[in-house]
């Protein structure tokens, strides 16, 4: 008869009870609401399955294997996240003495990243009637994600504060950056008059924190808002583009003109190079090309360069 591993604790269990405190310290953490719905919504997953005692490892580790089962990498990796983190809280309260979770590995993610040639995206903005306050918004917004490569969710909580006029800079504040810290982003003089141009538009009883890429009367715009423009967008060119999609390209184009990839991560908000580094592997046919030009050991060695080795 096989022996059940129970852990002998200090606290008895409520699952639900300690996943909404599990909650209320991620929240004091300083996790944004979305994040904190999100892992809310994980747990509610997890705790609907769970009909055995908290304290039996094995048959909670299977409970979480059942759970896992089936998931893409990208939502495997988050559901792993919120219960390796939920568990080990439990470890801290002394409510658990063992991780139920730590057999389990994370998953590598399949890179989605998505971007358009420079005539599909030129062809994207030429659609935007620019006469109209909303226009000008939206237009505003796409060529800020291609100067910057901000987060859509950044981009709409941009306030005038955030506006360096001196320094050529935007100001990402770390109560709406996704790493929770802040960053400044340069930007090119274009995307600058546009900023401008869509403050002076604003009515004289606007607030001034009410963001600069906001609704026509002054309510603060959502993502969600932005994804519908697109949709709109999208139908008239025949070619569907999202807001991710415009900072994919930022990237992209970015190491296409030569931008290095240590000033990606930074600009990006990439807590890890190993997101920055897959923009960099996409463009690996353009860093060979390069290789070919700039090799120093044409420096060195009686050697042609070679302009192109194909149409030799």
């Amino acid at each position: 008869m096989s022996t059940v591993r129970r852990l002998k604790t200090k606290k008895s269990v409520d699952p639900q009870m300690n996943a909404s405190l599990f909650l209320q310290y991620q929240a004091g953490r300083g996790l944004v609401p979305k994040t904190i719905n999100v892992q809310r919504n994980i747990l509610d997953i997890l705790l609907a399955q769970v009909h055995c005692d908290f304290n039996d490892v094995s048959a909670m580790t299977q409970v979480v294997a059942k759970v896992l089962a089936g998931k893409n990498e990208a939502y495997y990796n988050k559901m792993l996240t919120t219960y390796r983190q939920f568990f080990e809280y439990l470890i801290a309260e002394e409510i658990l003495l063992q991780n139920p979770v730590t057999r389990f590995k994370y998953r590598r993610e399949t890179s989605q990243i998505v971007f358009h040639s420079e005539e599909t995206i030129r062809k994207f903005l030429n659609l935007i009637d620019k006469a109209t306050f909303a226009g000008l918004r939206d237009y505003t917004f796409c060529i800020l994600m291609l100067d910057t490569g901000i987060r859509p969710s950044e981009a709409v909580q941009i306030c005038i504060d955030d506006i360096s006029v001196e320094n050529m800079q935007v100001r990402v504040r770390k109560e709406y950056a996704k790493t929770r810290r802040e960053r400044t982003l340069p930007i090119s003089v274009q995307t600058l008059h546009l900023l401008q141009k869509l403050i002076s538009l604003r009515a004289d009883d606007w607030r001034y924190n009410v963001p600069i890429i906001c609704a026509y009367d002054g309510r603060k715009l959502a993502t969600t808002g932005i994804r519908d423009r697109f949709e709109d967008y999208s139908r008239m060119l025949g070619t569907r583009i999202t807001p991710y999609h415009l900072r994919h390209s930022f990237a992209l184009y970015f190491i296409k003109n030569g931008g290095d990839a240590f000033a990606l991560q930074r600009i990006m908000g990439h807590a890890k190079l190993d997101m920055t580094r897959v923009y960099v592997n996409l463009g690996s046919d353009d860093v060979a090309e390069k290789h070919k030009q700039a090799t120093p050991l044409h420096n060195f060695i009686n050697s042609k360069r070679v302009i192109n080795i194909k149409k030799r």
